[in-house]
């Protein structure tokens, strides 16, 4: 096993970050894609100001609702053809920003300190997944999460986050209604209204056709 002397060596360097005024419907898509448990909230200088997690929204029932609907939705053709008109109508549904939800003042790491230093911090349950990792002018420089203890100790550095269970959920539901409901354009479906209507005339026309033939 390499041995790993400094934090810089177990970080995540590459970041995906939101800024304060990232819409929370944006946040979402990222973190679905990504299938992050978090994002650091940065300024324009690259300054940490705050933490995005799942975690601290959880709680709230509609913010579960928007992340089930995100993932259902993430890899229909539907969805991809009309992904802004959507996403659109979501940021009016969900009117918030990262400045209204994330946590402003998050555990962080200083890239100086030891592995164990955040070894001991993961151990603590209080603790947000992912950590920042700044430098002494609160600059961003990386992400810590427990997957990276975990793929390079191999074994998990504390118990099962809540947040994964709740993930195979989510993904069990969307799984479900993906099997049990269609999604087609909104061309299609006026195609299927008009064409339901026309035959309705159609019958009736026909039905009316013998009944005076009848009388007759």
């Amino acid at each position: 096993m390499t041995q790993i002397e400094k934090l810089e060596d177990l970080m995540t360097k590459q970041v995906v970050t939101v800024t304060e005024d990232t819409p929370l419907t944006e946040a979402v898509v990222s973190v679905v894609h990504h299938r992050f448990s978090g994002l650091p909230v940065v300024d324009r200088a690259g300054k940490l100001v705050g933490l995005f997690t799942e975690k601290k929204l959880l709680a709230d029932q509609s913010y579960v609702h928007l992340r089930t609907l995100l993932t259902l939705f993430s890899d229909l053709q539907y969805y991809k053809k009309k992904k802004s008109a959507i996403l659109e109508e979501l940021k009016e549904a969900v009117p918030l920003d990262m400045k209204k939800v994330m946590n402003p003042n998050p555990r962080t790491l200083n890239i100086s300190q030891s592995i164990e230093d955040a070894h001991a911090l993961f151990l603590d349950p209080a603790t947000a997944d992912p950590v920042p990792v700044v430098d002494d002018n609160n600059v961003l420089k990386g992400v810590l999460s427990l997957s990276d203890f975990a793929k390079y100790y191999k074994v998990p550095i504390r118990a099962a986050v809540r947040e994964e269970d709740v993930d195979r959920k989510i993904d069990r539901f969307a799984e479900s209604f993906r099997n049990d409901f269609l999604v087609v354009p909104r061309f299609r479906v006026y195609t299927w209204i008009i064409s339901s209507i026309l035959f309705g005339f159609a019958g009736f026309a026909i039905a009316m056709f013998f009944i005076l033939r009848i009388s007759v």
